[in-house]
């Protein structure tokens, strides 16, 4: 790939393919630097790189990289949307909850900020007010009132493992053309089906699900990591350490 060598976003672009898509770590960060070299006010650049940064575990350089996009860009709904996942990630929920609703107060249609917002909830033992997200999030993607009504009443009758039993439920019924591996592999951790969990994770590497990028920070996993299959799975994606 020729590229031009003034120009920072080409490099962005190619930094992100080697990422999401070729999880060529190295690569990825060499180009993600040109890029900025080449272009300090890029926020999408900026923004991709702190999004790098978190998946490598590298969470005070990615803060400070999201501080620097927000600098050039104060207002814009993706920053903001984005150090609210910053903080989420970096397991700061006191922090994350106030951002999220910041954002939701300018834009409350975000399916985004209202599932990261969910999973701060959660993490927090706010379990009503996380149900009431994640909800709001398959309304806004268009779940059927049925399904919504199954799921709330999934939860009062059984609590969260009732609703994540029944989000599990519905996901596996739904288009297996669509259905990303490493998402119920997620479902699975947060039900601590662990077998089950690592079983998808296993086909979340084999079809190079991109959600995997996250896999070495992401909460939803935290109850996996003092298993040796997942230290397993990162040698495979040559995660550094």
């Amino acid at each position: 790939m020729q590229l031009d060598s003034t120009l920072g976003e080409p490099h962005a672009a190619l930094a992100q393919v080697k990422f999401v898509n070729d999880w060529d770590w190295a690569g990825a960060e060499t180009e993600f630097k040109r890029a900025i070299e080449l272009n300090a006010n890029d926020t999408n650049a900026l923004h991709m790189y702190s999004h790098y940064l978190l998946s490598m575990g590298r969470i005070q350089e990615s803060f400070d990289v999201s501080r620097r996009a927000l600098e050039h860009d104060p207002v814009s709904p993706t920053m903001q949307l984005h150090l609210g996942f910053h903080y989420l990630t970096a397991r700061q929920y006191d922090l994350a909850i106030p951002q999220y609703l910041k954002v939701l107060q300018a834009d409350p249609s975000l399916p985004d900020a209202h599932n990261q917002l969910a999973v701060a909830y959660r993490q927090k033992g706010l379990l009503d007010q996380s149900v009431a997200e994640y909800l709001q999030v398959e309304t806004l993607l268009g779940m059927t009132s049925d399904q919504i009504a199954a799921l709330k009443a999934a939860y009062a009758r059984s609590g969260m493992r009732g609703f994540w039993l029944t989000v599990l439920e519905f996901t596996e019924a739904s288009d297996q053309s669509r259905i990303s591996p490493y998402q119920i592999a997620s479902y699975c951790a947060i039900l601590d089906k662990k077998d089950e969990a690592f079983e998808w994770l296993g086909k979340a590497y084999e079809a190079h699900d991109s959600g995997l990028v996250a896999i070495k920070t992401d909460s939803d996993f935290d109850s996996l990591h003092s298993d040796s299959r997942f230290a397993n799975l990162l040698r495979r994606m040559k995660l550094p350490d």
